[in-house]
């Protein structure tokens, strides 16, 4: 049951909140100067589940499609994944329908809004799971219709064969979501180790979740310090998403994160986030991005 303060933050929030009306996949954006020439493709996983990865990706999906920006969210675990869940929309098919060559990606497209669309995941209830040839190759086609969109978020889970192939094709960033319990460090570390090794020089950042811009920064400096002793190289904060008890609520109780995600602050550190990954060409330094993008301190 959800508590009387959690109840009443998100009545008023969706009074406050406009209308989002669902919309074909393709609805025409008006061009502008101010869009970038090539997508922003963001790989989000983790080192071991529970720390929000999907989540993450759907905040931050939504926080830059209701700026006007294209969005595509992928859904790149091998069941059907929670994005689609949360969003409140029914896939039209699963991921792994792309495999042999005889489904293209826009039967798979499922619109959210005007500005945001959903590739749905897996599918291995239905079948037998991607194997790791399966995987790369699905991807490979996915990537195709990453310049239909200014942003595409790919939730890679933390799988590491899903999240190693959910990092090809064009990928600008991969962003590992940790937060500051030692598990989370290690498993973070052991990540970045995999990819330095498979997938050499793919930018990295860190972003620290239910975590203040203090708190980011701790545990940034922790992680940092190790891999860069290991494996010689930086990797640099890109932001906090605060912990927010009314946003959790609220999905606790069966809103979509549409709903449950208005007024929420970690709805507007996403936002921030996805702003800056989209529109800003340079990396930030390792504590630029953290005072910017978490609301509490």
């Amino acid at each position: 049951m959800v508590s009387r303060e959690v109840a009443a933050h998100q009545c008023a929030a969706l009074r406050r909140r406009p209308a989002v009306r669902p919309a074909g996949v393709n609805a025409h954006i008006p061009t502008s100067p101010t869009r970038p020439s090539a997508p922003t493709v963001l790989v989000l996983a983790s080192g071991k589940g529970g720390t929000g990865v999907s989540l993450v990706s759907a905040l931050l999906g939504l926080a830059v499609a209701e700026e006007g920006w294209r969005v595509l969210l992928v859904d790149g675990t091998d069941g059907f994944g929670a994005l689609h869940h949360m969003l409140g929309v029914v896939p039209r098919r699963p991921l792994s329908d792309l495999r042999g060559g005889r489904t293209e990606v826009d039967e798979l497209l499922t619109p959210v809004t005007d500005t945001l669309a959903l590739l749905p995941g897996g599918g291995a209830e239905q079948g037998p799971p991607l194997t790791d040839g399966e995987r790369q190759l699905v991807f490979h086609r996915v990537a195709d219709a990453y310049g239909g969109y200014d942003l595409v978020v790919v939730d890679a889970g933390s799988r590491l064969d899903a999240v190693l192939a959910a990092c090809t094709g064009g990928v600008t960033r991969l962003l590992v979501v940790a937060t500051e319990d030692r598990l989370s460090l290690a498993a973070s570390h052991a990540l970045l180790a995999a990819a330095e090794e498979r997938l050499p020089g793919l930018p990295v950042e860190i972003v620290v979740n239910r975590a203040t811009a203090r708190e980011s920064i701790a545990v940034h400096d922790r992680l940092a310090a190790s891999v860069e002793r290991v494996l010689g190289r930086a990797v640099r904060l890109a932001g906090a998403i605060p912990d927010d008890r009314c946003l959790e609520g609220g999905l606790g109780a069966g809103m979509t994160v549409q709903d449950a995600a208005a007024g929420s602050p970690a709805a507007a550190a996403a936002r921030a986030a996805g702003l800056q990954l989209l529109t800003d060409a340079r990396m930030p330094s390792p504590r630029d991005a953290a005072g910017a993008l978490a609301l509490t301190t």
